[in-house]
């Protein structure tokens, strides 16, 4: 049931045959929609955008999976990093961190309840942590952050608890994603915030 006033998502799929024809109609019908995305899975939509996906399986990992769901429609799933889909094998995977993160455009540090208690704080403070390793990549390269709270989540880490090295993350402002009914409100919030930062408009179709 939508609210009285309330806005209705709709997901078609179409045949590549009938790509143009589909355009054509929007376009004579621009005015009834609020936001169209399309996804070709043959084109990516920010060809030259990188998103990369901080966090602990342990932490968030349960949501994580949505979320990258959510980022790869709206900005293509070559424009997402995130390593479950895109660690190569047979390579250290901290030098792929590093790399990644270094020519990545944004950083989402995702934070779940668990993100700065004692087990990771542990691990934080510690110099092989691969978490730690992205952070500091990030900050080190002047690269947006946005930190993301899940689980409900409602505040940063304490300076205090963390490496001398990410105390600039606690002066980042964050981005709640709340489980449902709020998830798909927060990605949308989320993903205004992204195109923000990073200056970016809808793709031209």
């Amino acid at each position: 049931m939508v609210p009285a006033g309330g806005d209705v998502r709709v997901t078609l799929t179409i045949a590549q045959s009938n790509k143009q024809a589909a355009l054509d109609l929007l376009r004579q019908h621009l005015a009834l929609f609020q936001e169209v995305l399309i996804s070709d899975p043959a084109v990516p939509l920010y060809p030259d955008l990188s998103i990369f996906i901080s966090y602990r399986r342990d932490d968030s990992g349960d949501i994580v999976g949505r979320m990258y769901d959510r980022l790869a429609q709206t900005f293509g799933e070559t424009s997402i990093f995130w390593d479950i889909q895109n660690m190569p094998d047979a390579l250290d995977f901290r030098d792929v961190l590093r790399r990644e993160v270094s020519n990545c455009d944004l950083l989402l540090v995702v934070m779940g309840k668990a993100w700065d208690r004692k087990k990771f704080r542990d691990r934080l403070n510690g110099g092989d942590d691969y978490v730690r390793l992205e952070i500091e990549t990030a900050i080190e390269h002047n690269i947006p952050i946005i930190p993301v709270w899940v689980q409900r989540r409602q505040k940063m880490p304490s300076a205090r608890a963390l490496p001398p090295s990410l105390h600039p993350l606690v002066y980042r402002t964050a981005r709640q994603v709340r489980p449902d009914p709020d998830f798909h409100t927060d990605m949308d919030d989320l993903i205004r915030r992204i195109k923000a930062v990073l200056g970016l408009d809808a793709p031209a179709f």
